[in-house]
Formats: structure tokens, sequence, C-alpha cells
């Protein structure tokens, strides 16, 4: 959640631009007059809807947490030298994993949640990129997809895109990330560790 400040600035360059989606405290998705919970996937479920109702066309949504700091006119100009690309789903995929996660924990998900012993590679969700045709997919059949019980965005898209046959890639303007502290007053105390290098 934003700091008093983060918030005010917020609001002042929606009204100013109106260029900000500001996200419902609550989420209801509607199915037929059912009701679909996507948990821990609500707000990128909803602001993927929003965008592709408002925009016919773009190239690509770059999702990021709200504790990363980002050199906008780093992503636009390294944006710029890259000629559209679809099936296209980047950002720092877990340098741990070498093939597969083996889930040895079932505390973790049930197997009847998650039949399968092992996770594939997954790119982490503080911060990725998808190209048009990946949010399109997930908007027209948001209504058949199902969250699992990981409270891990990367994972669920993960497995969303895998119907897809497409695999998250680690990319090189994701290489550097780190989380913005605030002290009491609302100053980051690690202005370059929470800059997003690119």
């Amino acid at each position: 959640m934003a700091v008093p400040e983060q918030q005010d600035g917020i609001q002042h360059e929606n009204a100013e631009y109106g260029d900000m989606l500001i996200a419902p405290s609550t989420f209801v998705f509607d199915d037929d007059g059912k009701s679909i919970n996507f948990g821990h996937m609500n707000a990128t479920i909803w602001c993927m809807k929003e965008i592709m109702s408002k925009i016919d066309d773009f190239w690509y949504l770059y999702v990021a947490s709200d504790d990363v700091y980002l050199e906008a006119a780093s992503l636009v100009d390294q944006l710029s030298q890259l000629n559209r690309l679809f099936a296209f789903y980047v950002g720092t995929v877990n340098e741990a994993i070498t093939g597969e996660t083996v889930i040895t924990d079932r505390t973790v998900v049930s197997k009847d949640a998650y039949p399968l012993n092992t996770l594939p590679p997954y790119a982490l969700d503080s911060h990725y990129m998808l190209s048009i045709d990946n949010v399109r997919f997930i908007v027209k059949n948001m209504k058949h997809l199902r969250v699992l019980p990981l409270e891990d965005e990367g994972i669920t898209l993960t497995l969303w895109l895998l119907g897809l046959q497409v695999h998250p890639e680690n990319h090189g303007m994701f290489k550097a990330f780190g989380k913005c502290e605030y002290d009491g007053d609302g100053k980051n105390l690690n202005e370059r560790e929470g800059v997003l290098s690119l």
C-alpha cells in the first residue's frame, strides 16, 4: 500500500492526466451471474480487463509490485529498440530453478489442487512483462482459469500461459531489482537499491 504522500501524488496525476487505473477496494468478477474470485490475482485480472476495454491495441503490459522503483525513461528506451514480439513473457526467472521445482511440502498445495509433483520455471511476480496476445488470452478465458492456493502470481501466470506454449524468459531489462524501504516521512531509504536497472 502506498504511503500517504505517494497516494496524494497518484490521485493528483490521475486528476491531471487521467493516465492511471486506480483499483477498487473490492473486486467482483461475474460469469453468467456466478461470482468468480481470483484470490491473489484479483488486482491483476481487474487491470488486464480494464486495459483491454480502453485500449484496442498495445504491444506490452508491464506489471510491477508497488515497491519497485522503475526508471521509466530507460524502459521506454529499451522498448523502442525492440521489434514487436508476440508470445512474449519476460521477467526474472527464478535462478534457483534449473529445470523444475519439486514440491516436497504438500501442505503448500494439495494433491487435489495440483496433482503434479513439479512446477515449471516461473518468472518472479515482483516485475514482468507480457505481450498483448497473452493478455487477450487471459481476459478472454478468465472464466475458465483458476488459481492455485500459492500466493505467487508468477506461478499462476506461468501455468495459465503453458496452454499457449509460452514460457517465461530472463531479459536484460530485469537484471536488477531491489525493494524500496521508507522512513517515517515516506522517504525511500535505499534509493539506488530500489531502482530497476535497465
